[in-house]
């Protein structure tokens, strides 16, 4: 699927038949750093911590400054990251450790140009012999960076150290917030005090008629969630502690979560709160016990101060036998009363059309339920913008906001002379008002909240941006704090409405599209949006027979055979992607996402650099993926070659896969593939076989050049 040309970047599918066959990839480092220190600096593996982070051993790297002699008090070390594009919003996390008694400060700023400002998070003072863990929110309406700076304290014991820095787009999630995609966020297994611990896992678990089948954020077996795994040498009574960090003492929350409790042998879920004060007793404000049944379910409490700082502690108890796996996923910690986030309940009949049930979870879903189509026709999300903005809205909380044009002055600065819809004076469109914001402020217009999208699923919508250095123009994916970069435009795009293709993709679970505008205010011109409608975002219906050339899902859908263990949901309930079931075994092919490593493919010795593993954007502007394909997510992974320097024109990085046999029912094996060449300076992409180690490379497949 080819999107408009220099605008957006998808990936795309291809199949290459193989005759014992080898093939190639790579892996990424955590953000490199780059820039001057005014004291030393230093990558070592000690002094300072024990051990990084990354690895947890003595074996593994960190930077540091430093504080010993010819150091004095008050000197500073300041290290700054690549520069990243203009964002509306995007999530530094790192590691830090500050161990010493005479520990002085560790801040973080942003950097435009030459110019730092005020610390966006700064800490001050020894914080103990762990690795702690931070977050911090960045925004810009130019090219930034972010700058980390150490500050020695008043003695040599003031060692500072950090690791594992990542940059990603969209803001942070509140403190306690994890989709477990990448890690355990701010939550840990507790120390002391239970008996295991809890695990991540992708898929459905290793015990059958126990735990779920996928995780709940992506409703994948890619997604990752937490489980305890029940089996031996566990017993009934054990417990699992997983412990939130600090709160202080004054803080009222809400929490939910998502649960899986299925299986005969269910134990308890307590979601508890620990006061520092109490030493190891904690309070259970809610609980579940017993089989719950295979579907996820949400769960909220309110958390009210307990007169202490404290912690949150979700605590799995094993039930009878081994079918006890338990699994939680999707926390989010809101401040507050919980009366203002209320669970939606599921109606099972909306409306009656057809002569079956629309329940409300199929409204807003892209696809058409009713004949008479009222389940998507009130959503508001396809818009002209004719008699209204739909079910669109700003939600900046600013004055400068998409209005509905044109304006009643005609002026340049104030939105195109006539509308896209109709291509006259009296046609209507979204416009951002120049009389209202400041120096590159931003609009955020955003749709309603949309229930799935298929794998072929795009967002079409025209747009008119005219004006030297007029701003940019981007589109996002948002599922509660996580938000994908799908399309971005930055400077004139001519005096004319232009049409954007979006591929959207799978999407399992609720969202929303956000578009988000900035503008100049010292340039005439304008940034105008109007006809956003979606198309492709259904499946195919249901049918009673499929041909044989078809697979038939569980939905009853008929999808090509060709389909099957592809990585894409073609079915709509994954059924086309089991692992192992009564219809399909995608075990028994040779696979890899590259969510967890390379796999069985190894960086070829004799080319030039290697392939690189990495979840999010690259680092260069307007090149690369901003997401990958299995999850359709920033926090999953693929690989990509990085050409920026010391890499040169016509350098060649190769991935070998191991030799391949074809079973013995044929005389060739297929390979599939997604990839994405996105870039004005895109070479080539080619695949190649040989038949011996190091031998001669026989051309099967390849493309050339930006194919978008």
């Amino acid at each position: 699927m080819t999107l408009a040309p220099t605008q957006v970047s998808a990936h795309h599918r291809t199949r290459v038949t193989l005759k014992k066959v080898s093939v190639v990839t790579r892996r990424t480092p955590l953000t490199s750093l780059t820039g001057p220190c005014t004291s030393r600096l230093l990558e070592q593996q000690a002094p300072g911590p024990a051990v990084d982070h990354s690895e947890g051993t003595a074996a593994g790297h960190y930077i540091y400054i430093e504080s010993s002699s010819p150091q004095h008090p008050g000197d500073i070390a300041r290290i700054d990251s690549p520069v990243y594009n203009p964002s509306s919003g995007s999530c530094v996390t790192f590691w830090y450790s500050m161990n010493g008694i005479t520990i002085g400060t560790l801040n973080i700023y942003k950097k435009t140009g030459a110019t730092r400002g005020s610390p966006l998070w700064t800490m001050s003072g020894n914080q103990g012999l762990q690795w702690q863990k931070a977050q911090v929110s960045v925004s810009s309406s130019v090219g930034f960076q972010v700058t980390f700076e150490g500050i020695i304290g008043p003695g040599y014991k003031s060692d500072i150290a950090l690791d594992d820095i990542d940059i990603s787009l969209g803001a942070c999630p509140t403190a306690g917030s994890c989709n477990f995609e990448k890690d355990l966020c701010d939550w840990t297994n507790a120390n002391a005090g239970d008996d295991f611990d809890w695990e991540r896992i992708q898929g459905a678990t290793a015990s059958n008629n126990t735990g779920p089948q996928t995780d709940h954020t992506l409703n994948s077996a890619y997604g990752t969630y937490l489980y305890i795994e029940a089996s031996d040498p566990r017993q009934q009574g054990d417990k699992a502690w997983l412990v939130s960090s600090a709160y202080p003492n004054g803080t009222d929350q809400c929490i939910s979560w998502w649960y899986n409790m299925n299986g005969g042998g269910m134990g308890t879920l307590n979601v508890n709160v620990w006061p520092y004060n109490t030493g190891m007793s904690q309070t259970t404000i809610w609980l579940k016990s017993g089989d719950q049944g295979p579907m996820w379910n949400q769960g909220q409490v309110q958390i009210l101060d307990p007169g202490a700082a404290y912690r949150i502690v979700f605590e799995a108890i094993r039930g009878p036998n081994y079918n006890s796996d338990l699994a939680i996923d999707d926390i989010i910690l809101l401040p507050g009363n919980c009366m203002g986030h209320a669970i939606p309940q599921l109606n099972p009949c909306v409306y009656q059309c057809d002569g079956h049930c629309v329940r409300s979870d199929q409204i807003c879903n892209l696809i058409n339920d009713c004949s008479d189509i009222r389940d998507e026709n009130t959503c508001g999300y396809n818009c002209n913008f004719e008699t209204g903005t739909c079910n669109w809205s700003n939600t900046n909380g600013t004055s400068f906001v998409f209005k509905q044009g044109p304006s009643p002055v005609p002026n340049s600065n104030l939105g195109p002379l006539f509308d896209h819809t109709t291509l006259s004076p009296n046609g209507h469109y979204m416009y951002l008002d120049a009389d209202k914001g400041s120096l590159y402020s931003s609009a955020i217009y955003v749709s309603p909240l949309l229930m799935q999208a298929s794998p072929s699923c795009e967002m079409v919508f025209y747009y008119h941006m005219t004006g030297t250095y007029i701003g940019q123009l981007e589109v996002t994916l948002k599922q509660d704090y996580l938000q994908s970069r799908v399309f971005f435009l930055l400077g004139d795009q001519q005096n004319v409405w232009k049409k954007a293709v979006v591929y959207i993709g799978r999407m399992s679970n609720p969202f929303n599209v956000v578009i988000n505008a900035r503008r100049t205010f010292s340039t005439n011109g304008d940034i105008a949006i109007d006809d956003i409608f979606f198309q492709n975002c259904g499946y195919p219906a249901p049918q009673s027979s499929c041909a044989a050339n078809q697979f038939k899902c569980k939905t009853n859908v008929c999808i090509s055979k060709s389909r099957l263990c592809d990585f894409t949901d073609d079915c709509g309930d994954n059924s086309d992607e089991a692992k192992s079931s009564d219809i399909v075994s995608c075990s028994t092919y040779q696979k890899c996402s590259f969510e967890q490593d390379f796999c069985f493919f190894q960086q070829d010795q004799t080319d030039d650099f290697d392939w690189s593993r990495r979840s999010g954007p690259t680092v260069t502007v307007g090149t690369g993926p901003s997401r990958d394909h299995t999850l359709n997510s920033a926090n999953g992974h693929y690989l990509y070659i990085e050409t920026s320097s010391p890499q040169r024109p016509g350098q060649t990085a190769r991935l070998v896969s191991p030799f391949l046999f074809a079973n013995d029912s044929s005389n060739f094996c297929i390979m599939r593939f997604y990839y994405e060449m996105f870039g004005p300076d895109i070479n080539t992409l080619t695949v190649y076989y040989r038949t011996q180690v190091n031998g001669q490379l026989n051309r099967l497949w390849g493309r050339n050049g930006n194919v978008g």
